[in-house]
């Protein structure tokens, strides 16, 4: 029974590790009331990020969205390979198509899934 629920589980927690909307966070974070759907570009990234909250945001934004694809390839030793593939599909389409927030193109999640299967 556990094995059927593994390509499940696995999918809805790369789903919700794909959610965590860190452009949002790091606008709340870098304070001052920053909106970044209604600055810049209006796309919650890495590079409007960068403009609208200055590099060292950007870049921690882009660490954070790097990191959302490279924890759910890492999940490989968990789940198997199968799960794996399907928490970092579903990691890359939360990222892109997030509940209750704008998404991002998920350009930094895919590369994190990629540098983690290289290195692996």
């Amino acid at each position: 029974m556990a094995h059927l629920l593994r390509l499940p589980i696995a999918g809805l927690a790369g789903l919700r590790l794909g959610n965590l909307p860190s452009a949002g966070i790091a606008a709340r974070m870098a304070g001052g009331g920053h909106g970044l759907v209604t600055e810049g570009t209006g796309n919650p990234g890495a590079m409007n990020s960068s403009h609208v909250l200055g590099k060292r945001w950007g870049a921690a934004v882009s660490a954070a969205d790097i990191a959302k694809g490279a924890v759910a390839a890492a999940g490989r030793r968990i789940v198997g390979s199968e799960g794996a593939s399907v928490a970092v599909t579903a990691a890359v389409v939360g990222h892109c198509h997030p509940r209750g927030h704008s998404g991002d193109k998920g350009v930094a999640t895919s590369i994190g899934h990629v540098r983690w299967e290289r290195t692996s």
